[in-house]
């Protein structure tokens, strides 16, 4: 009893911090004793680390060199509550690289952590040897730092600015995390010239207030172009002015209190898709005497600036040296379908992807074909003008992959990679260079709804990254039981899709011994020997794989009867979805199918007292379905189970219904066949 009520006083205290912490103002470096002696999160007790605080301020600038810029002010409290969050003491930030000054840049990063020693706070600052920046791409730079001797119970405290000219282009004010956030605080403040449109993302409910207010701010600008300009009034030469405007600013601001962290829920797929965010898209710009100037633009305006791009659109030009090469490697391809692998293959065997994306060529088509090495859109922007060059109608589809997230609006840095498409009458080939997968088949990264297909007269359009035909999945067990019960057998496999290219990427650098060592971790007791393996390397066909298996633990007997499930370890033997609700949709990735066919040889002295009933389900409107058909034929039982799954994403809303679909399957797989004594 005592213990109870102890335990019940510590959760009501650690509540009163948090809910005082939310109302209390936060000072950078004022951390309080009782912020680093809480033990677990007041709500959810599970998190390995929690943001205390965030603050996001932006606001505009103006200078005579750089125009309009923005400046953001961060400023973040992270509590570590275990060795599992020690991944929250490591802060990247995110950084826009263009031309000369149009570079973002990092200002006043402070950074300390603070730990309790013998009742005593003691602190440690940031040193600048432990900021590092890596580029990521040709645009963006990731500048990155840990605090050092991170323990369980720290509190870190972070604070930036960042400047940046890309006042069209403003970062994702993210609210929720996968860890819970106690307080977050955010303002963007925009003079009245420019004018957003927003974005709420995520399943995460917040209110977005709007407001205004009057500002004066110093500008500069050139003497002979005078004021107010849509030029926003920078220059770069000449006589510069200092002066002072007023001008309304409008304001966009949130502030809520106790986000809840964003659950990991089985078969997610990506969930920066739904984390709640607020993204401002530049609609227009109005300035004073200078008429209006229109941002927004379609996907169609995004796809031809970037094909008008040098490293993009001009590369596909630059296709003098390939004259003299096409011949060999064409060899003796003549329709257009072995052109296209004859090329496809070239390009995969003669490239080494080195692990950038990109939309655009980094190296140059011409450089990438010398050196042998590229990134994304080197490889695949080469394979575009390889396949021109052999007289296939080939384009450059532009990605967001999975990671990168679904575009919500038509903007430049909406994509982050581009493969190959060769357009058929009702049908696209997707082509990606970059790995040695069969075309259409696509890296599961890759695999983010739809990507923008860019002609060479201009024309864009919307092509499907998710394949119509399902990826299968053919089992056949064909087995025995002898007087000891032991289960003696063969079994066939084969894969076909995305399933045959996850297999070749487990398998492929596997010893035999490795190999049948790792198929057997998914055969519970049972033991394979001479494993067989057809096609590994060529992804022009399925992959199958053949052996004699043995098992002596799928029969039991008790009295004069046999007991056992008749699929073995092909049964599904746990339904995954375990929640009663379900906030996020279910993701699959591709369509697919399973299929096992079973035949058993009843052991002598033996007869089929019953079997499992055969059922048909299905999750309606072609969704998915079951199938399980059993019966006895001339001393053998026969078993056919198809499962399929025609889409890659299911809503929430459909939750309910799967769940009860693969519980239904789950019972069925397990049901027992009873043999009883002749």
């Amino acid at each position: 009893m005592f213990m109870t009520t102890r335990l019940s006083f510590i959760i009501l205290l650690l509540a009163f911090y948090s809910t005082n912490g939310n109302a209390q103002d936060y000072d950078f470096g004022k951390v309080s004793k009782a912020e680093i002696e809480q033990a677990v999160h007041a709500t959810e007790p599970e998190a390995n680390a929690a943001i205390l605080y965030r603050e996001v301020k932006t606001k505009f600038n103006q200078s005579a060199d750089k125009g309009f810029y923005t400046e953001t002010d961060v400023f973040e409290r992270i509590k570590i509550y275990n060795k599992d969050g020690f991944d929250y003491a490591t802060k990247r930030i995110r950084l826009y690289q263009g031309k000369s000054n149009n570079s973002d840049d990092v200002q006043g990063l402070k950074a300390i952590i603070f730990t309790l020693e013998k009742g005593k706070i003691e602190k440690e600052k940031l040193k600048n040897s432990d900021v590092f920046e890596e580029k990521m791409s040709e645009y963006i730079e990731v500048m990155k730092f840990t605090m050092p001797n991170v323990k369980p119970g720290d509190v870190i405290d972070i604070k930036y600015t960042i400047r940046s000219s890309f006042i069209s282009n403003i970062d994702e004010f993210q609210l929720q995390e996968k860890i819970p956030v106690d307080t977050y605080n955010m303002s963007f403040s925009a003079p009245e010239y420019f004018v957003y449109k927003m974005h709420q993302k995520g399943f995460l409910p917040f209110k977005v207030i709007r407001s205004s207010k009057n500002r004066k701010m110093r500008y500069s600008y050139n003497e002979s172009s005078g004021t107010g300009s849509n030029s926003n009034w920078s220059v770069k030469s000449g006589k510069t002015i200092q002066d002072e405007i007023s001008f309304k600013e409008n304001v966009y601001s949130i502030n809520e209190t106790g986000i809840p962290s964003i659950k990991n829920e089985p078969l997610s797929g990506n969930l920066d898709n739904y984390i709640a965010g607020l993204k401002l898209e530049l609609s227009y710009t109005s300035f004073p005497n200078g008429g209006v100037d229109y941002y927004a633009t379609t996907w169609d305006d995004v796809c031809k600036t970037i094909y008008q791009s040098s490293n993009f659109g001009g590369e596909l030009e630059k296709t003098g040296f390939l004259k003299n090469e096409m011949a060999a490697i064409l060899g003796d391809a003549v329709s257009r379908e072995e052109k296209i692998v004859a090329v496809f293959e070239f390009v995969k065997k003669k490239t080494a992807w080195n692990e950038n994306y990109g939309v655009y060529a980094r190296e140059g088509i011409k450089e990438t074909f010398k050196k042998s090495v590229g990134n994304a859109g080197d490889i695949n922007l080469l394979l575009v003008a390889m396949l021109r060059e052999a007289g296939v109608n080939a384009n450059p589809i532009l990605i967001s992959t999975v990671n990168h997230g679904i575009a919500v609006f038509p903007t430049l840095d909406g994509f982050n990679y581009v493969i190959c498409g060769v357009e058929e009458q009702n049908n696209v080939i997707l082509l990606d260079a970059t790995g040695d997968n069969a075309p259409d088949i696509l890296d599961r990264n890759l695999l983010n709804w739809q990507g923008r297909l860019i002609r060479k007269d201009g024309s864009s359009s919307w092509v499907p990254l998710i394949p119509s035909t399902p990826a299968v999945r053919n089992s056949i067990l064909m087995y025995e039981i002898d007087t000891d019960q032991v289960v003696t057998g063969k079994m066939q496999k084969r894969f076909t899709g995305h399933f045959a290219a996850n297999f070749r990427e487990s398998y492929k650098n596997l010893t035999s011994d490795e190999t049948r060592k790792q198929l057997e971790e998914y055969l519970g007791d049972s033991e394979l020997n001479e494993v067989e393996i057809k096609y590994l390397d060529d992804v022009y066909k399925s992959v199958q794989y053949r052996s004699d298996f043995e098992n002596t633990s799928s029969v039991e007997e008790i009295g004069d009867k046999l007991y056992l499930s008749p699929l073995l370890f092909l049964a599904t033997e746990e339904n995954i979805f375990k929640a009663d609700t379900r906030e996020l949709p279910i993701y699959f990735g591709y369509p697919q199918k399973g299929v096992n066919m079973v035949t058993i040889a009843l052991p002598e002295g033996y007869k089929v007292e019953s079997l499992p009933e055969s059922i048909s389900l299905t999750l309606g409107d072609d969704k998915g379905s079951y199938k399980f058909i059993i019966s006895e034929i001339t001393g053998k039982i026969q078993l056919s189970v198809d499962n399929s799954i025609n889409q890659h994403i299911f809503l929430n809303s459909d939750y309910k219904n799967l769940k009860q679909f693969y519980e239904l399957i789950v019972k069925k797989e397990n049901e027992k066949i009873v043999l009883s004594k002749v």
